[in-house]
């Protein structure tokens, strides 16, 4: 099974695969960065090209925001060593460091 089909697939829209391959689509990368103006253009009634343009908008908006989730909790992870890093170095070690 290719990633084209599983993405399909998962979007409710297998039954378009071979309308999307012969159009030159072979991954599932290339099919979301079709542009709305090739989808319409493929020989499909209106109905069903509606149906895989709302599809693959909605997994481009899921996969985005699965992107800037992940963007932001590397931030937080990289603010958070930063902070361990700085306290390790603040922080007094045995008593040669006490104040005299």
């Amino acid at each position: 099974t290719s990633d084209l089909q599983r993405l399909l697939r998962r979007l409710g829209a297998e039954d378009l695969l071979q309308v999307v391959q012969a159009a030159g689509v072979q991954t599932a990368s290339a099919a979301l960065e079709m542009s709305d103006s090739r989808v319409r253009s493929l020989p499909l009634p209106r109905s069903r090209i509606q149906r895989l343009l709302r599809s693959l908008a909605t997994e481009r908006a899921r996969q985005s925001h699965f992107w800037a989730r992940e963007r932001e909790e590397i931030v937080q992870s990289r603010r958070a060593l930063a902070r361990s890093a700085s306290e390790r170095t603040r922080k007094p070690e045995g008593p040669a460091a006490a104040p005299v």
